[in-house]
């Protein structure tokens, strides 16, 4: 996948996490749960796209492509990172 379509698709994704807390912590205490970035973007792929398979071909291209990059571009990593497919992964309060 070309570099300017996955940072568009990331800044997307990133976009609709960060309107998805801010109502999450609106609410009470209890039901205020973090969903981890990697999970969240595989659910919004998901209801994006609306098949599964379409969904995962895509984030296997995103990946192949962030893999390729991570060469060039220093972001490619972090953003491989977030979507869990670097190593070593980050952990719940790094992402």
């Amino acid at each position: 996948m070309v570099p300017t379509k996955i940072l568009e698709m990331m800044d997307n994704v990133m976009q609709e996490k960060v309107w998805i807390d801010l109502e999450s912590e609106s609410g009470p205490l209890e039901h205020r749960s973090a969903v981890p970035f990697h999970t969240f973007m595989y659910d919004f792929m998901i209801m994006r796209f609306g098949l599964q398979s379409i969904a995962i071909k895509t984030l296997i291209q995103m990946t192949n492509g962030l893999t390729i990059e991570q060469k060039i571009n220093p972001w490619a990593h972090t953003l491989s990172n977030m979507i869990g497919m670097a190593s070593p992964p980050y952990r719940l309060d790094e992402i």
